[in-house]
């Protein structure tokens, strides 16, 4: 994303805004943090905060190491006192 300054207003623009032509687009924002820029109505105020490549390269390994599958949960049944407890385990290949 990034923010295009075409006139009184700026204006940003996501992952579908088109390129205007001509016009200065000076602040980037990094593809991690474009969910925030969803929430957004009209009006809101927004405050942009520096930040170096290699934070913005960091935090886009965390979040595509956090979205990778998960190992499905396999449940193994047990008896403690009497009593049946469903325990989930990761199986892994």
């Amino acid at each position: 994303g990034s923010v295009n300054f075409t006139g009184d207003s700026p204006v940003i623009l996501t992952v579908d805004g088109p390129s205007l032509g001509g016009f200065v687009c000076p602040i980037t924002i990094a593809s991690t943090e474009l969910w925030k820029v969803g929430q957004l109505k009209p009006g809101d105020r927004v405050r942009f905060k520096l930040r170096s490549l290699l934070q913005v390269v960091r935090d886009k390994r965390a979040v595509q190491e956090y979205m990778q599958p998960q190992p499905p949960q396999q449940q193994k049944e047990e008896k403690e006192n009497g009593v049946t407890i469903l325990r989930d385990y990761a199986t892994f290949e």
